[in-house]
C-alpha cells in the first residue's frame, strides 16, 4: 500500500499537465473542497520565515497535489482499515461461528443422547405395552397395608381378553369375584370361610366381588390392586405353614356361586357364563388356631367372650337389661338359634327360673349364672379369660369379642372410666392391632351421649398410655383430631356433637403435650 502511494505521489508531481487534460480536479477545486471541510489553515501575520520555510513554500506550491495525495493516503488508509476491520470481523465471526458451531454440536450431541434415551425409554414402554396387552390378565398377591390395615392385596396386570359381544346383554359389564382356597393338601381343596360382614357370599365362604365395565382393549398396564382381604379375616383351616390359592373369576352378572366356584350354566335359561378363571398361589405362616381346629373350641371361646361381656357390663356394679339383651343377641348370632329367651327378664334369671330352661340351654345358663356369681364375689379372673382366648380363639373371634364389648359399652349411652380401661386393656392383651381397634372404638363412642370426664379417661379414650413417648402421643392425637374433625359435618346431629367434643379434647391434649 505504501509503495502504491509513493508511485502515485511521483506520478502526480511529474505529470500534472496530462492529468489536467483529463478532467481531473484542479487545485482550485481541491481548495474549495478543503475549505468546505475546514481543513485549510491561515498563517499568522507576525509569522517570520525560518530556514525551513523554503521547503514549506515549495510544499505550498505543490499543495494542491499534496492535498490530493493526502486524500488518497487517507482513503487508502481508511480502506486498509476497513479491510483490516473486515478481516478482523471475519476472524471474530469465524471465532463466533466456531463457538456457535461448538455449542450447536454440544447441544446436538446432548439432544442426540436424550433422543436415544427417549427412544430407548419409549421402546421399553412399547415393549412393555406389547408384552402386557399381548398377554392375558395375570394376578399376584402382595401383603401390605390398606387404610392402615394389614391386608392381602390381589393385583392384576394384562389384557382382559373377553369377547365384548358376550357382554352386550349385560351392558358391557362383567362380575369379577375372588375366592381363597387352602391347597396345602393337593387332594383336599378347602375354601376359606368368613362371618365378617361384607367378606363372604351367601354360603359364608370368604369372598369379594364387584361389577366392572369391560370394553375392547381394556386391561391393566401395570400391577394394579383389584381386590383385598384384611389379614385378620383370612383364616386357614389349620395353623402352621399353609399354601393358599387365590382364584379370580370373570362371569356374567347373573352367575351364581357354590363352594367358591361358578354354578354350571343353565342350558334352559342360559344363565351363568364364565369368561375368565385366573389363579395364583402363595404360602403363609399362620400362628393361630385355624377355623377347623377352632371348631372344637367354639363353645369355649363363646363362653369366654360372654364372660368378658358380662364383666364389662358389671364394671359399674350394675347390669341392666339392655346390656343383657346385647349378650343374648350375640349368642343367637353365633349359634343361629334363639337360646336365651329366658334372659328377657334378668331378674327372673337371677332367681334361677328353671321353667324357662331346656336341655339345650343348660350349659350356657350355668355359664351365665356362674359368671354372675364370680363377678359378685370378685372371683372372675380376667387374666385367665384372656389366656384362654389367646390359645383358642382366632383373630376374627377376638375382634368379634371386642365388638361385643364396644356394643355393651355404648348401650347405656355412657362411657365410664372403668369401661374404657377394660376396653383398652383387653384389646392390648389380645394382641390386636390398636389402630384398627381405635377405629372400632371411635365408631362405637360416636353415638355415646356422655363420656365420664377425668384426665385419665381423656387420655385413655384415645388409647394414650404412659409408656408412649411425647412424639408417639402427638402422632396419635394428630390422627384422632383429623378423624373426628372429619365428622363435625356429619348429617347425624349426635355424631356432629360428639365429634366437636372429641376435637376439643384432642386439641387440649395436643396443647398439654406441646405437640
Amino acid at each position: 500500500m505504501l509503495r502504491a502511494i509513493i508511485i502515485l505521489f511521483l506520478f502526480f508531481s511529474f505529470s500534472s499537465n496530462s492529468f489536467g487534460e483529463q478532467k481531473t480536479l484542479t487545485s482550485e477545486d481541491l481548495r474549495k473542497i478543503l475549505e468546505k471541510n475546514k481543513i485549510e489553515r491561515s498563517i499568522p501575520k507576525n509569522y517570520k520565515k525560518s530556514q525551513g520555510d523554503k521547503f514549506k513554500e515549495l510544499a505550498k506550491n505543490f499543495r494542491p497535489f499534496l492535498i490530493f495525495v493526502f486524500i488518497m493516503i487517507v482513503v487508502a488508509i481508511s480502506r486498509s482499515g476497513k479491510d483490516e476491520f473486515k478481516k478482523e470481523e471475519e476472524q471474530v465471526d469465524d471465532s463466533s461461528d466456531s463457538a456457535l458451531q461448538k455449542a450447536i454440536k454440544r447441544f446436538k450431541k446432548k439432544k442426540d443422547k436424550e433422543d436415544v434415551k427417549s427412544k430407548e425409554e419409549w421402546k421399553e414402554i412399547e415393549e412393555d405395552r406389547k408384552e402386557i396387552f399381548n398377554q392375558s390378565l395375570k394376578i399376584k398377591v402382595k401383603k401390605e397395608k390398606i387404610e392402615n390395615i394389614l391386608s392381602y392385596v390381589i393385583q392384576g396386570k394384562g389384557d382382559i381378553n373377553i369377547d365384548t359381544e358376550l357382554l352386550e346383554k349385560d351392558g358391557d359389564q362383567a362380575k369379577f369375584s375372588i375366592y381363597v382356597f387352602d391347597i396345602t393338601d393337593s387332594k383336599n381343596k378347602i375354601p376359606l370361610t368368613s362371618n365378617s360382614e361384607g367378606w363372604h357370599d351367601k354360603e359364608y365362604i370368604l369372598s369379594n366381588s364387584r361389577e366392572m365395565e369391560v370394553l375392547d382393549g381394556y386391561g391393566y398396564f401395570s400391577w394394579t390392586p383389584i381386590f383385598y382381604f384384611p389379614e385378620f379375616i383370612l383364616v386357614p383351616p389349620y395353623k402352621g405353614k399353609r399354601k393358599l390359592e387365590f382364584k379370580l373369576y370373570a362371569t356374567s352378572l347373573d352367575t351364581k356361586f357354590s363352594k367358591g366356584a361358578p354354578v354350571v350354566k343353565n342350558k334352559k335359561t342360559k344363565a351363568g357364563k364364565t369368561y375368565l378363571t385366573i389363579s395364583t398361589e402363595m404360602e403363609i405362616e399362620y400362628d393361630e388356631p385355624g377355623y377347623e381346629e377352632s371348631k372344637g373350641y367354639v363353645d369355649d371361646v363363646n363362653e369366654r367372650t360372654v364372660q368378658l361381656g358380662l364383666a364389662l357390663a358389671n364394671s359399674d356394679g350394675h347390669m341392666d337389661q339392655r346390656e343383657i339383651n346385647i349378650v343374648k343377641d350375640w349368642i343367637d348370632k353365633q349359634y343361629h338359634w334363639s337360646m336365651f329367651d329366658y334372659l328377657l327378664n334378668f331378674d327372673d334369671w337371677k332367681k334361677g327360673d328353671k321353667e324357662k330352661q331346656n336341655k339345650e340351654k343348660i350349659k350356657f345358663s350355668f355359664v351365665l349364672k356362674n359368671t354372675y356369681d364370680q363377678l359378685k364375689d370378685n372371683r372372675l379372673s380376667m387374666s385367665e379369660i384372656i389366656k384362654d382366648l389367646n390359645s383358642k380363639a382366632t383373630r376374627v373371634q377376638k375382634y368379634e369379642a371386642i365388638q361385643l364389648l364396644l356394643n355393651i359399652a355404648g348401650s347405656d349411652e355412657k362411657l365410664g372410666i372403668k369401661e374404657d380401661q377394660i376396653l383398652n386393656k383387653t384389646a392390648r392383651a389380645l394382641n390386636l392391632d390398636i389402630e384398627h381397634f381405635q377405629k372400632m372404638k371411635n365408631a362405637a363412642i360416636a353415638n355415646i351421649e356422655t363420656i365420664e370426664h377425668s384426665e385419665q379417661l381423656n387420655e385413655s379414650v384415645f388409647n394414650i398410655t404412659e409408656s408412649m413417648s411425647s412424639a408417639e402421643k402427638c402422632k396419635l392425637l394428630r390422627k384422632e383430631y383429623t378423624r373426628w374433625n372429619a365428622q363435625t359435618n356429619n348429617t347425624n346431629e349426635n355424631i356432629r356433637t360428639k365429634a366437636k367434643k372429641m376435637v376439643e379434647l384432642a386439641a387440649e391434649l395436643r396443647k398439654k403435650y406441646k405437640c
